[in-house]
């Protein structure tokens, strides 16, 4: 028997949140940012966008990494989530230790999408299915955990709580069915939710959005991939401060009305009529505002320049600029972290050994590492880290 899921429910969220939004919006005096996203698959330049390319190799520790799930940079320190574990390197990428707890016993956390590092080198472990915080000393050494009472996908600090992204509808066991919950350790609960679930998006979500929550000044950015606003957080107000518009290809509401057997069949409606959908893994500094959608079935890459409003969007990314004549895929190809001006990138060991084969090492721009490095990379090795500053010109 097949499943019928209703999107009525979409409709009604967006509604609610624009509603309640647009007034927090008005009291806050935030400013909101208008995307106007043009369809056109010519692909964007590295050197559009970036400058002052520098690679970083990843010293293989006791482990390879696997598939990369988070990057943080502390204190000139490299964070990577990877299998359940969490590698460590100094800024020249030499290994420093491995963070390796996946277990159900004292100190171990079943599952993680997400770790904090404070100022002092304490790593916070997000524990998705343990629905707990797991403290470690900077030398990995277990110190504490408490219970936190619900699922969560991502979280920061802020203003001495904790920001704690539930998403998917998933169950929460002791607090009401939201998405963003502000939790006091202190107090030992929530003290404020956001956004709420209800029974049909419960249904239907299961969406895990890896960089939902973005800490920025005073605040922090929210973004959630069913809709098409990115809100932004300030003194107990939640407000649109992103808003994408895709034209013609927008979603009509009354889409939301109709009923579809399946994710699957509302994805091939979406993509006979030409729609665009599905805004997720966003990144947003001063001077360039990156996500990615999908529009027929493919993923897209979309670049707001903030000084000059231009927009850029493609499936495409050429590098003129590093490994010049190379091409990737948005979804191989998109900053994991911005740090002090500097955007961090990762690419696969084949796609560079691949390019140094069919190209030679002459057609590399000047980095700050020796070619030798690069020359002497295998497929087996780790992921090689790429910074790019912004070029603002």
């Amino acid at each position: 028997m097949k499943k019928t899921v209703y999107f009525q429910f979409i409709l009604s969220l967006t509604l609610l949140i624009n509603s309640n939004c647009a007034r927090n919006n008005k009291d806050s005096n935030i400013s909101t940012t208008n995307i106007n996203v043009s369809i056109s698959n010519d692909p964007i330049k590295i050197s559009s966008l970036f400058s002052d390319p520098q690679v970083v190799i990843l010293e293989q520790g006791e482990f390879p990494l696997g598939k990369i799930s988070k990057l943080k940079i502390y204190n000139d320190t490299i964070y990577v989530l990877s299998n359940l574990q969490i590698f460590i390197y100094d800024k020249n990428g030499s290994f420093i230790r491995i963070i390796n707890k996946s277990g159900r016993g004292p100190g171990e956390y079943i599952n993680t999408y997400d770790f904090f590092v404070d100022e002092s080198g304490i790593i916070e472990v997000l524990d998705f299915r343990g629905k707990k915080i797991i403290k470690y000393d900077r030398n990995g050494n277990y110190l504490d955990d408490w219970k936190i009472g619900l699922y969560a996908f991502s979280h920061i600090k802020y203003e001495g709580n904790y920001i704690f992204f539930g998403g998917n509808g998933n169950k929460i066991t002791e607090y009401g069915e939201s998405m963003v919950y502000v939790f006091n350790k202190w107090k030992g609960h929530v003290i404020k939710e956001y956004i709420p679930i209800n029974e049909n998006m419960a249904k239907f979500l299961n969406y895990v959005d890896m960089r939902n929550i973005q800490a920025e000044n005073n605040g922090f950015y929210l973004g959630f991939s069913p809709i098409d606003t990115v809100y932004y957080y300030n003194k107990g107000n939640l407000s649109p401060n992103i808003l994408i518009d895709f034209g013609k290809r927008n979603i009509n509401h009354q889409v939301y009305s109709q009923n579809f057997d399946d994710i699957m069949a509302f994805n091939n409606f979406l993509t006979e009529k030409d729609l665009c959908h599905y805004v997720y893994n966003y990144l947003i500094s001063p001077p360039l505002i990156l996500f990615n959608f999908l529009y027929k079935n493919d993923y897209w890459l979309c670049a707001y320049k903030t000084a000059t409003g231009e927009v850029l969007s493609s499936t495409v990314i050429e590098d003129d600029l590093l490994f010049k004549g190379n091409t990737y895929r948005t979804q191989s190809f998109f900053p994991l972290e911005y740090e002090n001006d500097t955007y961090y990138f990762m690419l696969q060991p084949y796609q560079i050994t691949n390019y140094i084969k069919d190209s030679g090492v002459l057609n590399i721009g000047e980095i700050n590492l020796p070619i030798e490095n690069l020359v002497n990379l295998k497929i087996e090795d780790n992921p090689v880290i790429i910074k790019f500053k912004c070029k603002l010109n």
